[in-house]
């Protein structure tokens, strides 16, 4: 876990240390813990679909559903 400031916000860097599956458990845990609303986690991950040094952005819904 880091903590830093980007434009003067707090945020924390969290890699999980779980298998990809069960990660989203811990990410639950750790925005339960410090009382993080959901509109402000963002969840990156890499995605065989996606070309390289391409990027998706979407706010919901499946990684399948474009």
């Amino acid at each position: 876990m880091e903590y830093g400031t980007i434009e003067d916000k707090k945020v924390i860097l969290l890699k999980p240390q779980t298998y990809m599956n069960s990660s989203g458990e811990s990410v639950v845990e750790f925005k339960n813990f410090y009382k993080i609303p959901e509109e402000n986690i963002i969840v990156i991950f890499d995605d065989i679909d996606i070309e390289p040094g391409n990027i998706r952005i979407k706010r919901n819904g499946s990684p399948r559903n474009t």
